[in-house]
């Protein structure tokens, strides 16, 4: 671990980021089912109270090597007993800032200037306080879930607002830092890593 120590956070970024860009497809795919099976579990354990607080889970579309849980968007044993998802959509890069919107099907999805899927026009904005669990994308968490991301502190500047929901951190086993990084105070970490 000592070759951690004097990383810098984008030192860091750029380590993970290169080990999650070799991971293998096999290995990917592996681990992408594993990772959509546990949050389907953590959906389903969840779901109730979701339910009954009419709230929405927030997913991402997958950029950059990471890993993909459109499948869930689909998954009929969620779908059966809930249906608000939410998805980022960049509203503002040079500050760094989005906001999310109810997506109902990947129909509902289309690529922006950069590649990455978004919500379409139509799709109707939500609150922060709306959502119940956040499944956020990193470029590596450590044991106390601490996350680095890409960069660009758009999961910080959102998930600062006042707001109570589970932040989960979605990562490759490869991913996850065992030697704890200093976290900046406004970087925002996960309650819980898959």
């Amino acid at each position: 671990m000592k070759k951690f120590e004097n990383l810098t956070k984008s030192e860091l970024r750029n380590h993970f980021f290169k080990i999650r860009k070799n991971i293998s497809d096999e290995n990917k795919k592996k681990q992408e089912t594993e990772i959509c099976n546990n949050a389907r579990k953590y959906i389903m354990q969840n779901i109730e109270n979701i339910n009954i607080n009419k709230q929405y889970i927030a997913l991402f579309a997958a950029v950059e090597n990471e890993p993909n849980l459109l499948p869930l968007l689909a998954d009929e044993k969620i779908n059966n007993n809930f249906h608000q998802f939410c998805f980022p959509r960049i509203t503002n890069f040079r500050e760094g800032e989005m906001e999310f919107f109810h997506v109902k099907n990947i129909s509902d999805l289309e690529k922006n200037t950069w590649g990455i899927l978004e919500p379409k026009n139509c799709c109707t904005k939500i609150s922060s306080e709306e959502i119940a669990l956040f499944f956020i994308p990193a470029v590596s968490i450590d044991n106390n879930g601490s996350r680095i991301g890409m960069g660009g502190g758009f999961y910080d500047r959102y998930l600062s607002r006042k707001n109570n929901a589970k932040k989960i951190g979605v990562i490759f086993k490869e991913q996850k830092f065992d030697f704890d990084f200093e976290a900046e105070p406004w970087d925002i970490g996960v309650d819980v890593m898959l």
